[in-house]
């Protein structure tokens, strides 16, 4: 009678061997998904940092084009107040 169990036992083991190797051949593809996630996150994380390092730049850029523009604004009224006064 214990060789039933036995049996039992010796199938049941050989049954979740087979199911955990047909796993395992599924796992892979998964593995290679993540690594390829993982690997877009880093270069996703990049951008975001040049993107970052860009806009700062923008905003530079910007607040020199308002001092330009004022300056010539001023320039510009000096020359018009320049000329009415002036009377030729």
């Amino acid at each position: 009678m214990w060789w039933i169990v036995a049996g039992v036992v010796v199938l049941a083991l050989v049954l979740l061997v087979a199911v955990l190797m047909a796993l395992a051949g599924h796992l892979r593809p998964l593995e290679r998904a993540v690594r390829r996630l993982r690997l877009r996150a880093e270069q996703a994380q990049h951008l975001q940092t040049n993107l970052l390092a860009v806009q700062e730049q923008m905003v530079e850029l910007q607040r020199s084009v308002e001092e330009a523009t004022a300056r010539a604004e001023r320039v510009k009224a000096g020359r018009t107040e320049t000329a009415l006064s002036d009377p030729r």
